[in-house]
């Protein structure tokens, strides 16, 4: 069902604990990806940051939605250390998507909102097999 990645280097590489946290491979990827395309672009270091930025005032937000909230998620603990004033916005995140502990751990700097009966944020191995098991 999940193609877990493990986020021990990840963590170690960024300044999170990472240690036995697992997160989706797909997300993982995606997250990386974005954070080398800031990186090589240098994106974010020209808006905020340094002498010659152009908004050295503002906060970073990140915001997403469904799966973007989930990559945002990860692209936040990426960025955490570099940006300690951070915040990320999550509507309808994907259920599942963190270990309990890291979930807890981003939780002052990460809020989730989840729309009325939207299944995606429910979403999980045991609320699926509950399903599996009641449809058969």
């Amino acid at each position: 069902l999940l193609d877990p990645s493990p986020l021990d280097g990840l963590g170690e590489k960024y300044g999170f604990n990472g240690a036995g946290q697992y997160c989706h491979g797909g997300v993982v990827e995606c997250a990386n990806w974005l954070h080398d395309d800031l990186m090589r672009h240098k994106i974010l270091q020209g808006l905020l940051l340094g002498d010659t930025a152009q908004y050295p005032g503002y906060s970073l937000r990140i915001v997403g939605h469904s799966l973007g909230a989930g990559i945002g998620v990860i692209l936040s603990l990426m960025l955490r250390n570099t940006y300690p004033a951070l915040r990320c916005l999550c509507y309808s995140p994907p259920g599942g998507l963190l270990t309990w502990e890291l979930a807890r751990e981003c939780s002052e700097f990460v809020n989730s909102f989840v729309l009325d009966s939207d299944i995606v944020p429910r979403l999980s191995v045991n609320n699926m097999e509950r399903l599996r098991d009641e449809v058969l």
